[in-house]
């Protein structure tokens, strides 16, 4: 019986994963950028899926970045939808905000990359992108529910504990 798995591990569980028996061998496939997941990633483009994301900068207020073709990828929805400017990528990478030309942006407030609940099964910002600091309402006030993949049972132990 030949059976095919695709996971995602590092080298070092890919080590040990090797010596199981039944392991014949173990080919690494790195997710290209035309992978099933890239036209719905954040940003597009990179080849990330949403086990195998980033790294990615979190604008912070006062944080300035260079503007690039990447980071126009990364910032240019924040900068157009949240904090309201009319700004566009140019030829050869120009860009205008407001009107005149520049090379750099400083954010006006913070942002935050939320995950959802259930990783595995998340529309969260690997998909969407940043929430800016004034779309936050809520806060979490405990642990609703709490499973061990690995005891495959759940931690009784954090049911309904209070979050600080």
């Amino acid at each position: 019986d030949q059976s095919v798995v695709q996971l995602v591990a590092t080298p070092e569980a890919t080590e040990v994963i090797a010596t199981w028996p039944g392991v014949d061998r173990i080919e690494p496939a790195v997710a290209s950028a035309n992978s099933i997941y890239d036209a719905n990633m954040y940003p597009p483009g990179r080849g990330w899926t949403p086990d195998n994301f980033g790294p990615l900068t979190i604008p912070a207020q006062g944080m300035t970045v260079e503007l690039t073709p990447k980071s126009w990828e990364e910032y240019s929805t924040v900068i157009t939808k949240y904090e309201g400017h009319s700004a566009t990528m140019g030829p050869e990478g120009t860009f205008l905000i407001d009107g005149a030309q520049t090379t750099s942006y400083m954010f006006e407030q913070d942002y935050y990359f939320v995950m959802g609940d259930n990783r595995d099964n998340s529309e969260d910002s690997r998909f969407w992108g940043f929430v800016p600091r004034d779309h936050v309402v809520g806060k979490a006030l405990l642990v609703y529910f709490s499973w061990d993949a690995e005891a495959m049972l759940p931690r009784f132990s954090r049911l309904f504990s209070l979050i600080n």
